[in-house]
């Protein structure tokens, strides 16, 4: 007979035995390798707890698909059909499997940086400053690249009006000033901090 999956766990009926994919989803739209793989996640990480006689359930929140924040600005490109394998099985030749994923867009939204000049001058993605800015407050009095970072933004808000996901890159400068301040590696000047950076270097 059929055997019945936890779609939390991917648990099977049978004892000590756990499936996914297209086992579990059968031929629905959404068995597809993505699901698939994302089901054998889910597993391996049952697997993994059953071994060590864990609890297969407990902390299993924000497990398997969700919704994404990731935002990609797709106005004016237009959609490329996708590439039929004509290998055994409906599989892909190497140069089928080439041309498909050249439909990747290698999605990253970057519409604040197209948008400020001062995030566009350091050349990075924002999560990448904000670790960087965060990185440099452990440090004796910072390095000179994320010092700049924190102290030339304008606090204008533009980032925040036009991310997706509302992060607020003045707000985090802004915040990152005054640890520095209140733990002197930075005086209230802008043009005495300039000097003493100088000084320490």
């Amino acid at each position: 007979g059929n055997i019945v999956i936890d779609p939390a766990t991917m648990a099977t009926s049978q004892e000590k035995v756990f499936a996914g994919g297209s086992l579990r989803r059968g031929c629905e739209k959404k068995a597809s390798p993505i699901f698939s793989i994302s089901d054998g996640r889910i597993a391996a990480a049952s697997m993994d707890r059953f071994l060590q006689d864990a609890s297969l359930t407990a902390n299993r929140k924000g497990e398997g698909p969700f919704e994404s924040r990731l935002y990609t600005n797709i106005e004016g490109v237009q959609a490329q059909p996708r590439v039929a394998g004509t290998a055994s099985a409906g599989g892909y030749t190497q140069e089928e499997a080439a041309q498909e994923a050249g439909r990747c867009m290698s999605c990253e939204c970057m519409e604040c940086v197209k948008a400020c000049e001062y995030l566009k001058h350091y050349g990075s993605y924002p999560r990448t400053y904000a670790r960087e800015i965060y990185n440099n407050l452990s440090i004796a009095m910072g390095i000179h690249r994320a010092n700049r970072m924190i102290n030339t933004c304008s606090l204008c808000g533009l980032c925040e009006n036009i991310c997706p996901g509302k992060l607020d890159m003045g707000e985090i400068c802004q915040e990152a000033r005054q640890i520095m301040v209140k733990k002197g590696k930075m005086p209230p000047s802008h043009h005495d901090f300039g000097l003493r950076d100088m000084d320490f270097s």
